[in-house]
């Protein structure tokens, strides 16, 4: 049965896992919402992703039970080599796991099974007999569906959004600044800008960038000191934020993530790290509109440092709030 419970004595998160019925305890908030978030898609044979979710909280959370639940996804999803690898480590981590004699039958199915596939791939194939045949009169070098005759591109794909114009067929709208926002939507083709719902900026320089899976504030996110309250300065580059979401529907779910440096305690650094994401996330929905099921938030407190904490400008951009892009993935 998996369950989550809260220990109100130690305040601790307990998760049941799926190896066993021995409880994990979970101290950052961060490793439960991704052990749920696992939970959740193995339960609906999303592997892959649950792979994903499972080894954030691994990151976070370095428990044993995790990379069992790591090795059931992986050998549901049809990945063996990679299912094999985390339950040895299973094993070797948990020696006296309450399910070892299962795994060990596991790893014993796997090895034969892996054992067979790569003897199957060992037969060689039979000699031609027929000559191989010739090349079609127009091919498609770049394999988008338009032969070369009528591609103008006919080394780049056209891709998922093809230039419609009869000059230029067979070629992708281009994107020429690589700020996300296509040329033929770009109010400003040749400057990096951001999404935006106003046509007459999108695309143009402001307060953010999606770039490298991120969507990069370009001034950071202000709070009273010590504390999860949003100073009024940061409320345009949140609008900024919310506007880059509304204009990018393509863009599912997104993982805000809290960040102090070290000075302080260290587990007070990393409540309120993850309560300054969850205000932020609050404050994009409630007062900017974009909705919940495209946000999560976690806190890692000092633990993930942009630069050393040994100089003031160090720990100033430590202190910091992240917009990952978790779906789709980058």
């Amino acid at each position: 049965m998996r369950h989550i419970a809260i220990a109100l004595a130690t305040a601790l998160v307990v998760f049941s896992s799926l190896a066993f019925g021995q409880p994990i305890q979970y101290e950052a908030s961060a490793a439960r919402e991704h052990y749920k978030r696992g939970t959740s898609l193995f339960d609906q044979g999303k592997y892959n992703e649950a792979i994903v979710a499972f080894q954030q909280a691994y990151e976070i959370k370095d428990d044993p039970v995790l990379l069992y639940n790591i090795a059931q996804s992986f050998r549901l999803a049809g990945k063996h080599l990679e299912a094999l690898r985390f339950y040895r480590t299973y094993i070797r981590r948990a020696p006296k796991a309450p399910n070892r004699d299962e795994v060990e039958t596991k790893i014993a199915d796997m090895e034969r099974l892996i054992a067979d596939t790569q003897k199957t791939a060992a037969i060689p194939a039979p000699p031609l007999r027929e000559a191989v045949p010739k090349p079609p009169p127009n091919p498609d070098s770049d394999g988008d569906g338009i032969g070369n005759e009528a591609d103008e591109c006919k080394t780049v794909p056209a891709g998922p959004h093809p230039d419609k114009r009869p000059e230029y067929r067979g070629c992708p709208i281009r994107d020429r600044d690589e700020d996300t926002v296509l040329d033929h939507l770009d109010a400003c083709p040749d400057q990096r800008g951001a999404p935006d719902p106003d046509p007459s900026k999108n695309g143009c320089p402001g307060l953010v960038e999606i770039r490298a899976g991120m969507i990069m504030t370009l001034s950071p996110i202000r709070f009273a000191r010590g504390k999860e309250t949003i100073l009024p300065r940061s409320f345009p580059v949140l609008g900024a934020v919310a506007n880059a979401l509304i204009a990018r529907q393509d863009i599912s779910l997104v993982c805000i993530e809290g960040h102090t440096n070290n000075r302080g305690n260290a587990g007070k650094n990393l409540g309120l790290s993850l309560k300054r994401a969850q205000t932020v996330g609050q404050y994009l929905v409630e007062i900017m509109g974009v909705p919940s099921g495209r946000l999560m938030m976690a806190g890692f407190g000092s633990t993930k440092p942009m630069l050393p904490n040994t100089t003031k400008a160090g720990r100033a951009a430590n202190e910091r709030i992240g917009f990952r892009i978790v779906e789709p993935a980058r």
